[in-house]
């Protein structure tokens, strides 16, 4: 009796600790799920240093990453877990592809959700000459299309639309049918000094991010942290395109700088509506 009670005991132990990593990850999941954004991610954290080599580690990692990045907004915490799937556990699809692309949204200077929105007009008359209204779409898994309703005053005179995925740490805008040829509109890591060149149009273009932590004031509001990124065409030296991007929201604000170097506001965003990732 006594011996049938001790294999008793040792089977639940090892029931207990074969299943331990995925009881914990559904408990964190739970957590999650109800708001307990903290507490999940002491949970996640808990899973990987106990059992780094269970197969559900990188899974419990991306969560963790997944909450710095988008409940917590502390996007050197989220890159670095994103960086650690990335380096410990390369072959662990489909989370290794997801925690590149979490990598290149810390933080998101360029938010693809289904529904977004943005207006953009003319910095002279803040719109009442020129405004274009943008909406994104999700056309397929990684592909997102963002139409522009062009108005000169309040006559609709144009429409665009351009093609966009994030893939291996760049930002690419398509034309036509989202394939084939592209520009690349930003590239990781969003550091002063990182620089590519790209094809627009059908003209070469040289792109450099000029800076990164910048406070920069438009009709649609004050942002912080924005990235500057000027573009060079190649057949007009001297005159030079400058970008600018904020977290969470993208594209804010273009000028333009002829030779003696001085910025002119051409557009900015004003007004914009960015919704959650579903």
């Amino acid at each position: 009796m006594r011996f049938r009670i001790i294999i008793l005991c040792l089977c639940a132990v090892i029931t207990c600790y074969g299943c331990g990593a995925k009881f914990q990850f559904e408990q964190a999941q739970k957590l999650e799920k109800n708001g307990y954004y903290v507490q999940a991610g002491f949970s996640y954290h808990n899973i990987c240093q106990k059992y780094p080599a269970d197969e559900i580690c990188p899974q419990a990692l991306y969560r963790l990453s997944i909450i710095y990045q988008k409940k917590l907004k502390l996007y050197n915490q989220a890159a670095q877990y994103f960086n650690k799937i990335i380096e410990y556990y390369p072959a662990s699809e489909p989370w290794s592809g997801l925690a590149k692309q979490g990598l290149f949204d810390c933080p998101d200077y360029f938010p693809l959700n289904e529904g977004n929105f943005w207006i953009e007009g003319d910095s002279e008359t803040e719109g009442r000459n020129m405004r274009a209204e943008w909406s994104c779409h999700e056309v397929s898994s990684g592909m997102y299309s963002v139409n522009k309703k062009l108005f000169a005053g309040a006559v609709r005179v144009a429409d665009v639309k351009r093609y966009y995925r994030k893939e291996n740490y760049e930002l690419r805008e398509y034309t036509g049918t989202g394939h084939g040829e592209y520009s690349i509109v930003l590239r990781y890591p969003f550091e002063e000094g990182k620089n590519w060149n790209t094809v627009r149009d059908g003209r070469k273009v040289f792109c450099r991010i000029v800076a990164s932590n910048l406070s920069i004031k438009v009709k649609a509001g004050e942002f912080n942290s924005c990235l500057k990124v000027s573009e060079e065409n190649h057949e007009l030296p001297g005159s030079i395109k400058y970008n600018y991007y904020a977290p969470e929201a993208g594209w804010i604000l273009t000028t333009i700088s002829v030779s003696e170097g001085r910025e002119h506001s051409n557009t900015e965003l004003l007004s914009y509506k960015i919704l959650p990732d579903k």
